[in-house]
């Protein structure tokens, strides 16, 4: 009977959650934040290019109330073997923090069943943690114009903690959870980032991508309270598809740019629209 309601308290929470790549369930969604990984929308036989961009980072969801703000960086490098080929790798460092509903779930104590009841949203502290790889083809190369398509593996580790205060009974004290979810995933990537000259200083560089990954989860959920014991549970993490179109201004080596994502989840075969991200992006080429 206590496994049966744990899972069934878990799968609740699963469903409740829009996270990327931090929850398992048939249902779920998933956290993922995979910023385009091409350092610049050209590149040339023999020439090495580094990339270190800041980010700001907004987070909500259409389905429940989402409220993540942060910020982060990544550091992208591509060497160029000749005006067609190139390999890149990128890595990231992504802290978010926010409100989301609240979770308080059900926990077993000397005999009996205890079913809380959330008091407010959860306090959600965030980071993540991207690497991937890119073999680069460069189909246009000239002045005036640039097209870049690339393809390669992506891999992400997140954590993600929350903490609800909670009541079991309108006369109990007052708790303090924390539930934590640990998740590491692995996939593809492809896209194409294109550039156009503008001015002899001044370019457009607009971008596709289609990330898709699945893994690991591992949740934990500590009640707060004295004598009761943790729950905890690892599954696997289904499919998670993250669109992202943008587009930056460069000027020589300063580059500002937006990031618009959609994650979809699978859900019976069908594609569930989930969290939206919207990154604002300060790059500096080097």
């Amino acid at each position: 009977m206590k496994t049966k309601l744990q899972k069934m308290a878990l799968a609740g929470l699963i469903g409740a959650l829009p996270m990327t790549s931090v929850l398992a369930g048939d249902n779920s969604n998933g956290f993922q934040i995979a910023p385009p990984p091409i350092a610049h929308p050209i590149f040339a036989a023999g020439i090495k290019d580094q990339k270190f961009d800041f980010n700001f980072i907004s987070m909500s969801s259409d389905e429940i109330e989402v409220d993540l703000n942060g910020f982060g960086a990544s550091y992208i490098v591509r060497e160029a073997y000749s005006d067609t080929f190139a390999v890149s790798a990128q890595a990231g460092l992504f802290m978010l923090n926010g409100t989301m509903p609240g979770l308080a779930l059900p926990f077993y104590y000397q005999g009996n069943w205890f079913f809380p009841e959330s008091l407010s949203d959860a306090d959600v502290s965030m980071m993540a943690v991207p690497f991937s790889a890119n073999i680069e083809m460069q189909l246009i190369k000239s002045d005036a114009a640039s097209l870049i398509v690339f393809i390669g593996p992506n891999l992400g580790f997140s954590v993600m903690n929350m903490k609800t205060s909670y009541k079991v009974s309108s006369t109990s004290p007052t708790y303090t959870n924390l539930a934590q979810v640990t998740s590491t995933t692995a996939g593809l990537q492809f896209g194409m980032q294109a550039g156009f000259r503008v001015s002899e200083n001044v370019k457009v560089s607009p971008f596709f991508m289609v990330s898709s990954s699945s893994g690991t989860a591992n949740f934990n959920y500590k009640a707060g309270a004295s004598g009761v014991s943790d729950t905890t549970y690892s599954g696997e993490i289904p499919d998670i598809t993250t669109s992202s179109i943008g587009m930056d201004i460069i000027f020589k080596e300063i580059s500002i740019g937006t990031v618009l994502q959609d994650i979809q989840r699978s859900s019976g075969g069908n594609d569930e629209g989930g969290l939206k991200t919207a990154m604002l992006r300060l790059g500096y080429k080097f």
